[in-house]
């Protein structure tokens, strides 16, 4: 009997050595795929960041270029008008 249960008892261990085997290995594969998943959305993410950033960059040097232009009396997207001419007789 003490053959027997040892026979079983090997069996049951070597079943169990390869679903292990195969569970780790699954979780290899699960743990890469994550890991290349994250990197590219950390990377996805610095170019949001970045575009946020250069589309920010540009609308406040718009808007400095704005504000000097009506200081100076001059406005954006509007032709000054020509000069009235002289008078006759003046």
């Amino acid at each position: 009997m003490n053959e027997q249960i040892a026979a079983q008892l090997a069996t049951h261990s070597a079943e169990m050595a390869m679903v292990l085997s195969q569970t780790a290995a699954r979780w290899n594969g699960s743990i890469a795929h994550v890991s290349e998943e994250s990197s590219k959305l950390f990377q996805l993410k610095l170019q949001l960041i970045g575009a946020t950033a250069q589309n920010l960059l540009e609308q406040h040097g718009q808007a400095n270029m704005q504000t000097q232009l009506k200081a100076s009396g001059m406005f954006p997207g509007v032709q000054q008008t020509p000069a009235a001419p002289p008078a006759a007789g003046s």
